[in-house]
């Protein structure tokens, strides 16, 4: 089954193996086969891909995974928690091995010692990866996909050979050349099951002169091996060991592992993330225990920034009163601002220094928060019941690389939520809830947000409530702009820089909104 015949509408950055009603297998014929994916809609929100289940009774052979680990490299603190993860989540042993090299020529001494401890085990297969590879959040488990005996590497066709240099070594040493039509295989990932390890093996524990690297050696011994007839050589796909690309990105270029090669491997790491195929960092944060009670079962919280406000205050005394005359509850409202207008009840009005703080004290108070901006109005009457299914509109997913590449540090937090989402929760569709009207969030539902994603400036708080937790949506039709505010059936509008449409909005707004609200101090 072809993807194009399951999947037609899929996310032109991603496409990932899944399984939900049957299983399905991965072209391996080809260095650039691609995956398969199959999506489903529960219940008419985003479609979701449903990894296969990692305690599947017919799972039966045991897998043992190794990685290499030495020295004080930095990059290594960001790619081997992604490796960690991969096995935790397939059920796959992972062995760390920390003897650091002496020589070149105890590179090989390593391998053939992960070999040999792997033959001691009672594990069936054997899978090596670099310590510069990163896994992919949603990277399945191997022996899905590979399932022949022999040994899994990956072609290099234009590393054909050693330098000059290395062959005049091993021809010194080993009395042999390097000519055959054997290709050079990047040995950074391998997978192997017991039978050929045990082959393997003996030819790796030959004798290594010091001028070969474990690369050179790893494909000196594999070339011999399988012309020995010893073990059977197969084409790793390039989705298990992707290597940077030379030219530009593009749809090629989307693998489970993702090989970091080169001198500055953090740059790669970075390079991938921007182009969308690997999610984005988590941000470091701290969040400060909530009380397990809120003190108010709903609220309306309005942040503010009242130096930075071009209208002085006056876009939020009209958010105020369209609330006061169409808001159909009798819910508290508390503004969260870094300055009050002295026009302003001083009893609705919380100090806080910044808008993240503003966010976290808002959720922290009530079970359900109505967030509104204070360039946000409501032209008719509105309850919760108008706010159950949220607006949304186009989708994000095929968007990811222009968010994140956007002068705008709104759109790359955008970015940032949605490359998250795509990558670890598998979403290949994601509508775009930052449509800046007023939204309804749930405390507990919102503290998940901020635990998952972390916190700060410009976050965008719908897109990551909302994408993470998988909620429906309806297209924007009750909302208005500026232009489009007289027209019938507009429940919201939003004015985003008031103060360009300047004497008209004043009119306009006056006119609309004549009556001071209850939060206005008279005089």
């Amino acid at each position: 089954m072809r993807k194009s015949d399951t999947n037609p509408g899929s996310s032109p950055i991603w496409s990932a193996p899944c399984w939900s009603i049957q299983e399905l297998g991965t072209d391996t014929t080809t260095e650039g086969a691609e995956p398969f994916s199959l999506q489903i809609s529960l219940g008419g929100k985003s479609p979701v891909r449903l990894p296969k289940s990692i305690a599947d009774p017919s799972r039966l052979r045991k897998l043992r995974a190794y990685t290499w680990h030495y020295g004080g490299h930095a990059w290594i603190a960001g790619m081997a928690p992604s490796i960690a993860a991969w096995a935790e989540r397939n059920l796959i042993e992972m062995r760390v091995w920390r003897q650091p090299p002496s020589g070149d020529a105890s590179t090989a001494d390593v391998l053939a010692g992960m070999l040999a401890e792997f033959l001691a085990s009672d594990a069936d297969w054997m899978i090596y990866l670099d310590a510069d590879v990163m896994v992919h959040p949603l990277a399945p488990h191997p022996l899905d996909d590979l399932s022949e005996p022999g040994l899994w590497v990956m072609p290099e066709p234009e590393q054909l050979h050693s330098s000059e240099d290395r062959q005049a070594g091993v021809i010194k040493h080993l009395q042999r050349g390097t000519e055959s039509n054997h290709n050079r295989c990047n040995d950074g990932v391998f997978l192997l099951d017991r039978a050929t390890a045990e082959n393997f093996l003996l030819y790796l524990r030959r004798p290594l002169m010091s001028a070969m690297t474990l690369e050179d050696h790893f494909n000196l011994c594999l070339r011999d091996a399988v012309s020995d007839g010893k073990i059977v050589w197969r084409p790793l796909p390039a989705v298990w060991n992707r290597l940077p690309p030379a030219g530009e990105p593009g749809r090629k270029h989307r693998a489970w592992f993702y090989h970091c090669s080169g001198e500055d491997k953090g740059k790669v790491l970075a390079t991938w993330q921007l182009q969308g195929f690997l999610p984005m960092p988590r941000p470091s944060m701290t969040i400060k225990k909530w009380t397990e009670k809120a003190p108010l079962s709903d609220l309306i919280a309005i942040p503010f920034h009242l130096e930075g406000d071009p209208m002085k205050g006056e876009s939020l005394r009209y958010a105020l009163r369209s609330i006061q005359k169409h808001w159909q509850h009798p819910w508290p409202v508390i503004i969260y601002g870094t300055a009050r207008p002295e026009w302003l009840d001083e009893g609705i009005f919380q100090l806080e220094p910044s808008y993240t703080q503003a966010l976290l004290r808002a959720f922290s108070q009530a079970d359900r928060v109505l967030w509104v901006n204070d360039d946000m109005f409501f032209l008719m009457d509105t309850s919760v019941e108008d706010h159950l299914i949220q607006i949304a509109s186009g989708d994000l997913i095929p968007k990811i690389p222009e968010l994140l590449a956007s002068d705008n540090i709104w759109n790359r937090s955008r970015g940032h939520i949605v490359s998250r989402l795509h990558h670890e929760q598998g979403l290949d569709h994601l509508r775009d809830f930052s449509v800046h009207y007023p939204c309804l969030y749930e405390r507990e539902k919102a503290r998940q947000a901020f635990d998952h994603f972390g916190v700060w400036h410009k976050y965008p708080l719908e897109l990551a409530y909302h994408g993470l937790h998988r909620s429906m949506s309806r297209p924007a039709d009750e909302y208005a702009t500026f232009e489009t505010r007289d027209l019938p059936g507009k429940r919201w509008l939003n004015v985003q820089d008031p103060a360009e449409v300047g004497e008209i909005w004043s009119q306009w707004m006056t006119a609309r909104f004549p009556n001071p609200s209850r939060w206005e101090i008279r005089v």
